[in-house]
């Protein structure tokens, strides 16, 4: 897909465009690191990789630099952080419905931290391997070959080198 960095992501039927650049705006207040990425968030999937490169030029638009003016004067309309049980049950809720496994691994194991349930710091790491095998090593003696063994051992891997070519020629070939 090719895509115009200059230009804005084309917006479909069905799409309202005034909350995608709202919703733009509210994932970078305060965030400049988030410029860039904030729009695969906007359109997830790989399908909208090129609408989500473009949303970047949507900071210079008006209607972004109002909602970012009016974010940063606190006009009361402005996002509050959640609380820690609101967290938690949300969390809780997300570990129970979500349909990806890593996804709903990855919520019951925030819940967990929150929940103190799964240790957190320097000594987490609970998948630790330990390979608790031993290897033998068995040292078979060899006899020493005379010429006469080395000559009976060339002249049978000569016969049965040539039993094997007799075969593969006696065999029908098919022509294409």
């Amino acid at each position: 897909m090719s895509w115009d960095a200059a230009s804005p992501p084309p917006i479909f039927e069905g799409e309202d465009e005034l909350a995608l650049k709202l919703e733009y705006a509210r994932l970078i207040f305060g965030r400049d690191d988030r410029i860039r990425t904030a729009g695969h968030e906007i359109f997830p999937g790989p399908e909208n990789y090129g609408r989500a490169m473009q949303v970047a030029v949507w900071r210079h638009d008006p209607i972004v630099r109002n909602e970012l003016e009016r974010l940063g004067r606190g006009d009361g309309a402005s996002e509050t952080l959640p609380t820690e049980a609101e967290y938690k049950a949300h969390l809780w809720r997300m570990a129970q419905t979500e349909t990806d496994p890593k996804l709903r691994f990855q919520y019951a194991e925030l819940y967990g931290k929150t929940e103190n349930i799964v240790p957190t710091g320097s000594g987490a790491n609970i998948n630790i391997a330990n390979d608790n095998s031993t290897n033998n090593t068995i040292v078979v003696p060899a006899l020493p070959a005379t010429p006469e063994e080395i000559e009976v051992a060339a002249l049978r891997t000569e016969r049965r080198q040539a039993r094997l070519m007799e075969h593969a020629r006696s065999r029908p070939t098919k022509l294409a």
